[in-house]
């Protein structure tokens, strides 16, 4: 039986095991949370909340860098000032 980490390696695991390291900001670190939902009737299932994650190009010392980041990150990035940036 292979451990959990050498699947990893080998690229044997399901694609919504891995959802979980890629769903991630690089800029502020944002990732996936987990909790319940919670009906009228107080009934709780499992859920997962997944960050609005997009591959964006960013400008750095005038060399362009691409990264996935949040959306909320590509909106301040665009609302600093040009010296900041």
């Amino acid at each position: 039986m292979l451990s959990y980490s050498l699947k990893l390696y080998l690229g044997l695991t399901p694609a919504s095991k891995v959802d979980i390291e890629m769903a991630m900001c690089s800029i502020c670190g944002k990732h996936v949370t987990f909790g319940n939902n919670v009906s009228h009737a107080k009934n709780r299932t499992k859920r997962q909340w997944h960050p609005n994650i997009q591959a964006a190009t960013f400008y750095r010392d005038g060399v362009p860098v691409r990264v996935k980041a949040c959306t909320r990150c590509i909106r301040s990035q665009y609302k600093l000032p040009r010296a900041m940036r």
